[in-house]
């Protein structure tokens, strides 16, 4: 089974060439304490997206100037994503890549062991695995972010290209 590649807005980035991506995944929005008249808090939340940051350095460039960044993209990511817990049904987070299912694993002692998942749309259920005191379940996300073109940096010296994409879900 291979690994899929980081696409943005329908583009491959290769890492063999541009390298291999980097990314982080920031919360944005969520929980904030509000305070009452008498200084107790109360925690709400409003909102919660995510701020994204990839980036990477190869001999290449990564091929991303021709997207159009006025327009919602697309990015499907590479960065593994998951929940873990003691039970068998689970609420994913976000969309996971719809060329990359979800996957599963139960520990048994100090291993983890590969079982079967079912899903519909966020809804996960793990098939049992005898023994397993936990199970975690993982996935690559997909997101609707809207984004600048990226940064890009070289370096004639060492003939390597450097680039940064930041964008945030929308």
């Amino acid at each position: 089974m291979s690994l899929p590649k980081l696409m943005i807005a329908g583009v491959e980035v290769l890492p063999l060439h541009a390298g291999p991506p980097t990314t982080t995944v920031s919360p944005l929005g969520g929980p904030t304490v509000v305070r009452l008249s008498k200084g107790r808090g109360v925690q709400m939340t409003h909102w919660s997206k995510v701020a994204v940051s990839i980036s990477g350095s190869g001999f290449m460039p990564p091929g991303l100037l021709g997207i159009d960044y006025s327009q919602p993209l697309e990015v499907r990511l590479t960065k593994v994503e998951s929940i873990v817990g003691t039970h068998l049904d689970y609420q994913l987070t976000s969309k996971p890549r719809p060329d990359f299912e979800p996957w599963a694993e139960g520990l048994v002692g100090y291993d983890w062991v590969r079982t079967t998942v079912t899903r519909d749309e966020l809804s996960v259920v793990v098939s049992a695995v005898p023994g397993a005191s936990h199970y975690r379940v993982c996935w690559m996300p997909v997101l609707i972010v809207s984004g600048r073109r990226p940064q890009e940096d070289g370096d004639d010296s060492s003939n390597t290209h450097s680039w940064r994409f930041d964008c945030e879900e929308l």
